[in-house]
């Protein structure tokens, strides 16, 4: 049987990685045998995930608007198509196939849109919809930030 420190060591060690199935076990196991411990490794786990630790790393302020700019130029390893191949080189939209201009919106539009689109609840392109899925948190935030910062041509 392991001792309390290298349960605890495992523990971090998987919130760390982001393995949280792995976790969410282990707690449930950690915490029949101790309830008082468990409470601390949860609040360790709400702790580090509210830190930032457990997932990846942070950006600094300066950084979320380049995120944005590759992303929108050349998309993402995870299937993302770049965002000016369907709206166009400068993003003022492409009317010939019905993509709409993205240059100069509102970061919570852009945002609110690629969660809507995400989830099916706006717009029936499915390249769109397949682009927005693949999309993190993070990274919609960046695309967001980016395209409320060019200024749309008139």
């Amino acid at each position: 049987m392991r001792s309390k420190i290298e349960a605890r060591d495992s523990l971090l060690r998987m919130l760390r990685f982001g393995k949280l199935s792995s976790l969410t076990k282990c707690l449930r196991l950690y915490r029949t045998r101790e309830p008082a411990s468990s409470l601390r490794i949860c609040f360790i786990f709400v702790a580090l995930f509210v830190l930032g630790v457990a997932g990846s790393p942070r950006l600094d302020a300066g950084q979320i608007p380049q995120l944005g700019a590759d992303i929108v130029r050349h998309g993402t390893k995870a299937g993302a198509l770049p965002c000016m191949a369907c709206h166009g080189a400068t993003l003022e939209g492409n009317a010939a196939i019905g993509a709409p201009r993205l240059a100069g919106l509102p970061n919570a539009t852009t945002y609110a849109a690629l969660d809507r689109i995400a989830a099916g609840h706006l717009g029936k392109n499915y390249v769109m919809r397949d682009v927005a899925k693949a999309l993190t948190k993070r990274q919609k935030s960046a695309i967001a930030t980016y395209l409320a910062s060019l200024a749309p041509k008139q």
